[in-house]
């Protein structure tokens, strides 16, 4: 479905400078029988390389504006689950400080190895989850837009897990079906932090009540509270979609992303806030 591709990559953590843009890509050159990956730091925007499987721009102005700022583009020139693999990892590695410390002020200490009976309660259900959408993507993504897209989306977040465990596979047959079934044991992991909206509902439907109640060592709960509204609104051809959202300082590490993913079954720019 995704894999038949032997590559192999290279690569170096990148530091983050507050200021400027930090930017980096993944090139590709052919070696046969192989194609040779670079991670590539750059000094500028300027960039013309054919090469580019993926390519990420962040800059830190948090002190300055109250927001930073991050661009991850992909080339239709590599299968779907590279450029979304790679995407995730790009992001989670230029954003790597702001991700852990949005880790520590929010569930970090949420459930703490041995888990507790409630935290295995948790683990058992996003595991569960996780194995359902892999499973449903494998079955349905050679026909299914709807399940195509759920597998790119579990490439992604595995790109990103892999960057925050810092971890590099520098073969690409080795990012296949068994990689990214890891998934099903990292639910615990920075998953967490994409659930912020449903943990909420997922701890009370769970009865889970020291989650919900729980607190981490500067004092906020883990659980946030409902915080946000939402505007849908059909004009002519267009529909508008708005949504407002608040918390806590303590979650206001914000970006605003903006992603380019020339995939198979969508092709367009997306814009959107993260917190």
């Amino acid at each position: 479905m995704y894999f038949g591709v032997v590559i192999t990559f290279s690569f170096v953590l990148v530091e983050i400078y507050g200021g400027r843009p930090s930017i980096a890509l993944i090139s590709a050159t052919k070696d046969k029988p192989h194609l040779l990956f670079h991670y590539v730091i750059l000094e500028n925007e300027t960039l013309k390389n054919p090469n580019m499987v993926a390519i990420a721009a962040f800059e830190e102005k948090i002190n300055t504006t109250g927001w930073s700022s991050l661009t991850v583009a992909t080339s239709f020139s590599f299968p779907d689950y590279l450029q979304a693999y790679w995407a995730g990892f790009l992001e989670t590695n230029l954003t790597l400080s702001l991700t852990v410390s949005h880790w520590i002020n929010t569930v970090k200490d949420m459930c703490p190895i041995p888990l507790s009976k409630d935290c295995k309660i948790l683990h058992q259900y996003l595991s569960e989850n996780m194995a359902y959408m892999l499973n449903e993507a494998y079955k349905h993504g050679d026909h299914s837009p709807f399940w195509y897209q759920v597998a790119l989306q579990l490439w992604q977040l595995k790109g990103m897990s892999d960057a925050f465990n810092r971890k590099f596979i520098d073969r690409a047959d080795l990012l296949n079906r068994s990689h990214l079934n890891t998934l099903i044991d990292e639910v615990m992991g920075i998953y967490l932090l994409q659930l912020n909206g449903d943990l909420g509902d997922l701890v009370s439907a769970l009865s889970v009540l020291t989650l919900k109640k729980g607190k981490n060592k500067m004092g906020h709960p883990f659980i946030a509270s409902p915080s946000c509204s939402a505007l849908i609104k059909i004009v002519d051809n267009n529909v508008y979609l708005s949504h407002v959202t608040w918390s806590t300082y303590s979650i206001m590490l914000r970006v605003l992303k903006h992603y380019n993913f020339p995939w198979k079954t969508v092709n367009r720019t997306e814009s959107y806030y993260s917190f």
